[in-house]
C-alpha cells in the first residue's frame, strides 16, 4: 500500500467526529477534532490492514463512545480494515472494547 493521508469521520454511541490520518510504511499517525492524537502501527495480511493504535487525549474531552477523557488519557484502539477501507463504507474500530464506525476518504499519496 502506498503511504497516503486520509480524512476520517466516525460515529459512536455518544456522537460523531472527524480527523485526518497518515497511513503508510507500517505507521499510523493523526489527530481528530476532539483533541485526540493517534500513533500506531499496522501490518498487511491478505489485503487487509491489522491496526493497533494508541489514542492520547491532548485536551479534556468526551469520546464518541461516551467515555469522559481528561487530558493525558491513553486508550488502545484495534481494527482490521478491509483492503479498500477508504471506499466510504463504515469500518468498525474497537475503542477500549466499544465499537465505533469510521469511514475513510483518501486525500492523496505522500
Amino acid at each position: 500500500m502506498n503511504p497516503a493521508v486520509y480524512v476520517m469521520t466516525f460515529v459512536g454511541l455518544a456522537g460523531t467526529g472527524g480527523g485526518c490520518l497518515y497511513i503508510g510504511n507500517g505507521k499510523i499517525v493523526g489527530a481528530d477534532t476532539g483533541g485526540a492524537r493517534y500513533h500506531g502501527t499496522y501490518t498487511e495480511q491478505n489485503g487487509a490492514l491489522n491496526a493497533n493504535v494508541r489514542l492520547t487525549q491532548a485536551t479534556d474531552g468526551l469520546l464518541v463512545t461516551g467515555v469522559l477523557a481528561p487530558k493525558g488519557t491513553v486508550i488502545d484502539l484495534t481494527a482490521t480494515l478491509s483492503a479498500n477501507f477508504h471506499n466510504g463504507q463504515p469500518q468498525q474500530i474497537m475503542v477500549a472494547g466499544n465499537p465505533v464506525n469510521a469511514t475513510f476518504e483518501k486525500v492523496g499519496d505522500v
